[in-house]
């Protein structure tokens, strides 16, 4: 079983995901929260999830720092990133914060099981235009010894 913790500001989105996790197999809700705050003091209440799937822009604290002090207290959390926003900023702090993957929200939820599996495996999800972005970010940075 893949126990996860949902953490989205907008009740309508957290609930539509909770549904489609539902119709997956093996996949069960363990706790949601609706800002970072929130999803900290869940932390600290609760089991620990397999996976975290995390809205970067919410009110009181943000997904970038929630994940931030998440990943200082609990390094082997997994969070997914969870996002609109088509900016390369998002992905970079959310990545430098600890992440290990993103689903864009306007994804399917063939392409959110496929990052939820991929994720509790070890292993990490970007849909292609993202890893295109972060590779070519990347890739034009200079790097010193």
């Amino acid at each position: 079983m893949i126990n996860i913790i949902l953490v989205d500001d907008h009740d309508l989105l957290r609930e539509g995901i909770k549904f489609i996790l539902s119709q997956m197999e093996a996949v069960n809700v363990i706790g949601e929260a609706t800002n970072g705050k929130e999803f900290l003091q869940l932390l600290e209440s609760s089991k620990l999830p397999d996976i975290v799937l995390m809205d970067i822009t919410m009110p009181e604290m943000d997904g970038i720092e929630a994940c931030q002090h998440a990943m200082r207290k609990y390094p082997k959390l997994k969070i997914i990133a969870l996002s609109m926003h088509d900016q390369q900023e998002y992905y970079f702090k959310m990545i430098q914060a600890g992440a290990k993957g993103f689903v864009l929200k306007q994804a399917g939820k063939k392409e959110l099981e496929e990052a939820i599996r991929e994720i509790h495996t070890g292993g990490s999800h970007f849909p292609e235009d993202i890893l295109r972005k972060i590779i070519f970010k990347f890739g034009t940075e200079e790097f010193s010894d």
